[in-house]
């Protein structure tokens, strides 16, 4: 059995973008990479429990490393992966556990401003076409083509929020809300609740 001194939990932040898989998450660290571990034991949890390559889901390897496929906002959360090993065989078991917060990241809620810039964009080039041929006087809201100009508000979508401080691997990223925030509509920020016990709240 493993010594509590050879327990080390090392806590990882990781960001999925949603609905594409997650990158290659390691149940060993760097240094244990390249060494030969011998009759190496894997174990994945996450929020839902112990982890299998039977769900559809999730991918994990011989060599323990995870892989969330088509990740969805409810997968966010904290994962475990603990690791039974020997270096030597006459060496006692030691046991290694590692932690990630896996976040789901969303895209910021610009298509819509997208396609209204260019449905306005298409209809004043179309009313310049139609002046063109008329010989009527300008109305009082016309456009002078090439001065249409965008301003570009970066908002979330309810539940996700940006935060530098949290996040700073990821600070311009819109990330699930966790535990203790929300956010209740296209805001940038997850605001402070304590009735908020989920990943991606939009109440509180």
């Amino acid at each position: 059995m493993s010594d509590a001194n050879d327990n080390k939990l090392l806590s990882v932040k990781v960001y999925v973008k949603l609905d594409h898989n997650s990158p290659r998450i390691l149940c060993v660290t760097n240094h244990l990479r390249n060494s030969e571990l011998i009759d190496p034991i894997f174990r994945w949890n996450g929020p839902g429990g112990y982890l299998s390559s039977e769900n559809s889901s999730v991918q994990i390897s011989p060599t323990g490393t995870l892989i969330l496929r088509h990740f969805k906002s409810h997968l966010s959360g904290v994962y475990n992966c603990s690791l039974r090993f020997k270096l030597t065989a006459t060496q006692p078991d030691k046991k290694l556990l590692l932690k990630y917060v896996i976040y789901a990241i969303g895209l910021y809620c610009l298509y819509a401003e997208s396609i209204a810039k260019y449905l306005i964009e298409r209809f004043f080039k179309q009313e310049v076409e139609v002046r063109k041929k008329t010989a009527e006087p300008l109305p009082e809201i016309y456009y002078i083509e090439g001065t249409l100009q965008m301003v570009w508000i970066d908002r979330c979508y309810p539940g996700y929020g940006m935060n530098a401080l949290r996040h700073p691997g990821c600070p311009e990223c819109c990330v699930i809300c966790s535990p203790g925030s929300y956010n209740p509509s296209n805001g940038i920020h997850c605001l402070h609740c304590d009735k908020s016990l989920k990943y991606g709240a939009t109440k509180c």
